[in-house]
């Protein structure tokens, strides 16, 4: 069976309806460090919940899943991964791979992506499953970025980074251009909904950076980072406070209204722990726990499931219509998704037919 790879410019004018509200999404990402422990906080915020953790598998050829008129990137996963995704298989919003490497997506209204050209293309969703597929490190996905162009589904994103070597990173876009903020430039391991550069300018008003404001209450996205900046430099005098309960102090410090799950990626232990607003029983998984080889069912987790700690024994097999109910229900409950033409859930739900083992 032949399937398409870029939608007409009729529904492409439709997905820019969708995502061009802005609908006040808060989210945040940080690094926190010890000797002994490298984690990192998510804390995800969006009109719906109906996320779903999947098992991407490793030795799988892809091509890119666009939704313009450019020539669609296409690679080989070299690495296995467990991902949050909102719209099916490939477009994640965030997760982690078998070499320690994670991407998280943050909403950015100020994202311009580039304008069509040589490279090959990749929406900025699927982007984040092609760095996990294909890179081991802040330095392996900095230096990919600028290898593709984004062909943009409208959603304003900017991405986190970090790895199990205690290193971050940032990629955004701007102006149409790539921008990638790694090793010393990337002194305050924080990221919110505001450019990277201007979240650190903001930390000058306050006084645990020589300013004369107090720590910031507010859940305003550059309230977030100094607060979370703030929090993350105070650890390091907190000795008898674990690391990972730390972490949940400060997830719980940025929770948004419209706040789905929360995270932490232990990447010395290689592990995930996470829980969601609707079952708040925490829950872990190994990342060596699962079956990433080619040949493997492909498999998934709803993250609202009703289950408390392990969950590597609690995966389903992933097909058509279970995609189709999650696409269907985000539909739902998005109020500006609700027109979301029927041939891109189609071309959503399908997209995993035409992955083939290398």
């Amino acid at each position: 069976m032949r399937f398409f790879y870029y939608i007409s410019s009729v529904l492409l004018s439709c997905l820019f309806v969708l995502f061009a509200v802005d609908t006040a999404i808060g989210c945040t990402s940080f690094m926190l460090k010890t000797d002994d422990s490298v984690l990192v906080g998510k804390s995800e915020a969006f009109d719906s919940g109906e996320i779903l953790l999947i098992v991407n598998k490793r030795g799988v050829s892809k091509r890119a899943l666009l939704f313009a008129r450019m020539k669609p990137a296409e690679w080989v996963s070299k690495f296995g991964s467990l991902s949050f995704n909102l719209l099916g298989s490939d477009m994640p919003i965030g997760g982690m791979n078998e070499a320690g490497l994670v991407v998280d997506a943050l909403w950015m209204k100020s994202t311009a992506y580039p304008e069509p050209g040589e490279k090959t293309a990749v929406n900025e969703l699927q982007f984040i499953q092609l760095l996990l597929d294909t890179c081991a490190s802040v330095e392996n996905a900095a230096a990919a970025a600028k290898n593709y162009t984004i062909a943009s589904i409208k959603a304003p994103i900017h991405y986190f980074l970090a790895d199990s070597s205690g290193e971050t990173g940032v990629i955004y876009f701007k102006d149409g251009e790539v921008f990638c903020i790694t090793g010393d430039e990337m002194n305050v391991p924080v990221l919110t909904n505001e450019i990277y550069e201007d979240s650190v300018k903001y930390l000058k008003n306050f006084q645990h950076y020589s300013g004369k404001e107090f720590l910031p209450i507010s859940m305003d996205r550059l309230d977030r980072f100094a607060r979370t900046a703030i929090n993350i430099d105070r650890f390091k005098d907190l000795k008898s406070i674990p690391a990972f309960a730390y972490a949940w102090d400060i997830l719980s410090s940025v929770q948004q209204k419209k706040w789905q799950y929360s995270a932490v990626y232990d990447l010395k232990a290689r592990a995930i722990h996470f829980h969601s607003r609707r079952d708040w029983n925490m829950k872990k998984i190994s990342i060596d726990a699962l079956n990433y080889e080619c040949s493997a069912p492909m498999q998934y987790f709803d993250i609202n499931s009703s289950f408390e700690g392990d969950i590597a024994d609690k995966f389903q097999p992933a097909t058509e219509e279970v995609y189709r109910g999650q696409v269907e229900k985000v539909i739902r409950d998005v109020p500006f998704m609700r027109n979301f033409p029927a041939k891109l859930v189609q071309a959503i739900v399908q997209y995993p037919k035409s992955f083939h083992c290398q």
